[in-house]
């Protein structure tokens, strides 16, 4: 699954690809490759596409480049082994969200992460649920027939 989001240079505060890259860093992105117009990162591995709800654990490829008018990001999320939930794709659009709010102002949304890790974490009780009903409903339907 990849997702694109360009954010106008004329917004931003000077050193946007340094402040881009600071950013990242924060949410748990190593930086692999790097120069003075693009860098390219990693985070998660692919056995934690097999157990986790934490979508920032999933394993995923950032790149960022620099043009004259603007920051361009690409996230590619490797989505295997995962049902993907409109609670999961608002996690990524809020930490591109946080990252363009970096980019012009330096400061984090700390309360968009609140009321978004509530929202998440009804939907992922939910989630489970909704397996085990259906689990043993089979169950119950397989011994019936």
């Amino acid at each position: 699954m990849k997702i694109n989001y360009e954010i106008p240079l004329a917004s931003t505060l000077g050193g946007a690809l340094e402040k881009s890259q600071e950013y990242w860093e924060l949410r748990g992105f190593k930086v692999v490759e790097s120069d003075d117009f693009k860098f390219t990162a990693i985070r998660g591995k692919l056995i934690n596409n097999l157990y986790s709800f934490n979508m920032s654990k999933l394993k995923t490829k950032l790149c960022v480049t620099k043009t004259e008018k603007e920051i361009a990001c690409e996230l590619d999320i490797n989505t295997s082994f995962q049902q993907i939930t409109e609670s999961n794709v608002k996690f990524w659009e809020l930490e591109l969200e946080e990252h363009d709010h970096f980019l012009c102002t330096q400061g984090l949304l700390p309360q968009n992460w609140e009321l978004y890790n509530k929202t998440a974490w009804k939907s992922n009780v939910l989630w489970v649920l909704g397996i085990v009903a259906v689990s043993i409903i089979s169950i119950r339907l397989t011994d019936i027939f």
